[in-house]
């Protein structure tokens, strides 16, 4: 934590762990109710009321950040996958979204770290993405009459190529709630894409200017050692010319 930082960028750096650790769980849970199909009815209940509570932590930490923004509308306004999410828990389709939001913690929160943990937290960023919108669209798409999405296979290959971009359309996504969850698996795509951008870019720059700044240091040291010996030849010359 640097000194004048902002309480809103303390909170988030406090809080960056804690809840990046519940949007994994939240992926436990969703993965497990998604694939174990013949789960018992009150270990579907467990499961379920797991996902509300972490949902009910996600709605209290955006609740509080917006405190603390100094411009709590435009902050509201500039996440809005965060507010969809949190507004309208009760649309089944939004539980994908909220576990998206959560995803975004890695790459909105990474410029805290250096450029290895950022680059770090974009790759398990992908990877997170890409398990949790095979697993929505799994569990949309694989009962639906005409659906290409019917196996576990499918949906990763389908999260993989629409995560990059490559959108091959041998698989693609037919039910409402389905399209859903791919417009946010794409919104967030591209945000991953801007952090690996960004990321990039800044490590570039720092490398091509480190040198030169090096460079400028050295000089600058030598130029100080030059000026103190001419001030030492001053005084000896003065010294000279009073004897």
């Amino acid at each position: 934590m640097q000194r004048g930082e902002a309480p809103l960028e303390r909170y988030e750096t406090r809080s960056a762990k804690t809840l990046i650790g519940l949007a994994f769980a939240f992926l436990a849970l969703y993965a497990t109710q998604v694939l174990w199909l013949s789960a018992p009815g009150p270990v579907d209940v467990l499961l379920e009321v797991g996902q509300v509570l972490i949902w009910v932590v996600f709605l209290a930490d955006f609740t509080y950040r917006t405190l603390l923004a100094p411009k709590r509308l435009r902050y509201v306004l500039g996440h809005p996958l965060d507010v969809v999410t949190l507004v309208l828990p009760m649309f089944r389709p939004l539980r994908a979204l909220r576990v998206f939001a959560a995803a975004r913690i890695l790459i909105d929160r990474s410029h805290h770290v250096s450029y290895g943990r950022v680059a770090a937290a974009i790759g398990v960023t992908a990877v997170f993405i890409m398990a949790v919108g095979a697993l929505v669209v799994l569990d949309y798409e694989r009962s639906v009459e005409g659906a290409s999405i019917r196996t576990l296979g499918d949906a990763v290959w389908w999260a993989i190529v629409t995560l990059t971009s490559v959108g091959y359309g041998d698989t693609y996504p037919v039910t409402g709630p389905g399209r859903t969850a791919a417009i946010a698996m794409m919104a967030v795509g591209v945000s991953l894409l801007g952090a690996v951008t960004a990321t990039f870019a800044a490590w570039f720059t720092e490398r091509v200017r480190q040198p030169e700044e090096d460079a400028i240091a050295a000089l600058t040291d030598e130029i100080r050692a030059l000026r103190a010996e001419l001030r030492e030849l001053s005084r000896a010359r003065d010294a000279d010319v009073r004897t």
